[in-house]
């Protein structure tokens, strides 16, 4: 996961380190990355190993002491690694490259190379379920279906215009929607490649997608201040989430009897809207700068919490209930612009452009 390359990285402290950290509160901190690192992702199933993309091309394996297990390598110079994801089966991993490449690796070797896109890839997502393949969204303005044996490009999904910023899978793998920056939020057959439905109403770039239980609905976080949500099947708008700045990514809480809808926003905040209704139940603030990352823990339906990192370099966990800063985790030199919670929900990854992906424990106490 990650929320690098929504408009300007990490703005104003780009090119800025952080003070330094007066402690640091990480579990492990992952070193060997060349550079800022753009994505982390947890292995899917057991949990014991992430995976950690940089700007200087390479791919790093950790465990969860992070200890390096080794570097995914290619013999071709593809540029800038800018995103990656797990297989379903734990025992793939798909990498996307500055130079349009995805890369498939598997058990530390490379398995394939799929070439097609005329741009960066932005991201990736392997179908959760169903068929055996991948998505890639590329700022040529495309969304590519892959056979992740051969790479072969098994559909291409076209829209009219703008990057491909987001993608997101539908569940059971029927559907797969995209943001881009012209504003709409597509939702395509992956089979065929037709766009099935259109969501537009945005008046700046679609930045982040989150399908909402059931997956009955689509929303859509953008820089024109507005997390919007759809109906998946006519395109309707549902209801308007509005934030005071640019949202940078959402997620949605997934369980159906209480519709939670978190924003990060470029003004410091973090939103959790009833998705509904639109209405804003909590405002989290604490953060200094820009928050680009917003992650749900999933583990229980009992415990609701929200995590959010950004332009401060630092974590923050919340009671999404009361908007309760539960606790704060300092470390980086640099701003986070990836975060993932552990399958296990005890854990929490980040990667920063200090170059370093680093590990968080999460307790109940």
């Amino acid at each position: 996961l990650s929320s690098w390359g929504v408009g300007e990285g990490c703005g104003a402290m780009e090119d800025e380190v952080l003070p330094a950290a007066p402690f640091d509160t990480s579990s492990a901190t992952c070193s060997g990355n060349g550079g800022g690192v753009l994505a982390v992702a947890w292995e899917p199933k057991a949990g014991d190993k992430l995976a950690a993309a940089s700007t200087d091309g390479s791919v790093h394996l950790f465990d969860g002491s992070g200890d390096s297990l080794g570097r995914l390598v290619d013999r071709k110079d593809h540029g800038f690694a800018s995103c990656l994801g797990w297989a379903p089966d734990a025992a793939r991993l798909a990498v996307g490259c500055q130079d349009g490449t995805v890369l498939v690796f598997s058990n530390g070797e490379i398995l394939t190379r799929a070439a097609g896109h005329m741009n960066q890839v932005r991201c990736v997502s392997w179908c959760p379920s169903g068929r055996d393949c991948i998505a890639s969204g590329s700022l040529d303005g495309t969304l590519r279906i892959w056979e992740p044996s051969k790479g072969k490009c098994l559909v291409t999904c076209q829209g009219e215009g703008g990057y491909v910023y987001c993608i997101l899978w539908k569940t059971d793998g029927s559907a797969i929607a995209a943001g881009s920056t012209d504003g709409i939020a597509r939702i395509f057959n992956p089979s065929t490649g037709a766009c099935m439905v259109l969501c537009e109403s945005h008046e700046g770039p679609v930045t982040s997608l989150a399908w909402g239980p059931g997956d009955a609905n689509l929303a859509s976080g953008s820089h024109d201040g507005q997390a919007l949500v759809w109906n998946a099947k006519t395109g309707l708008k549902v209801s308007s989430c509005s934030t005071s700045s640019r949202v940078y990514s959402i997620a949605w809480r997934a369980d159906s009897h209480r519709p939670r809808l978190a924003t990060a926003s470029h003004d410091g905040a973090v939103g959790i809207f009833d998705a509904s209704l639109g209405i804003c139940m909590a405002k989290c603030q604490g953060h200094a700068g820009a928050v680009f990352v917003v992650t749900w823990s999933q583990t229980s339906s009992e415990r609701s919490w929200l995590a959010s990192a950004g332009q401060d370099g630092s974590i923050r966990i919340w009671e999404a209930n009361t908007g309760q800063c539960l606790a704060v985790h300092v470390g980086h030199a640099n701003c986070i612009v990836s975060l993932q919670w552990s399958p296990s929900g005890n854990r929490l990854a980040s990667g920063s452009e200090d170059g370093l992906a680093k590990i968080w424990p999460v307790t109940d106490s």
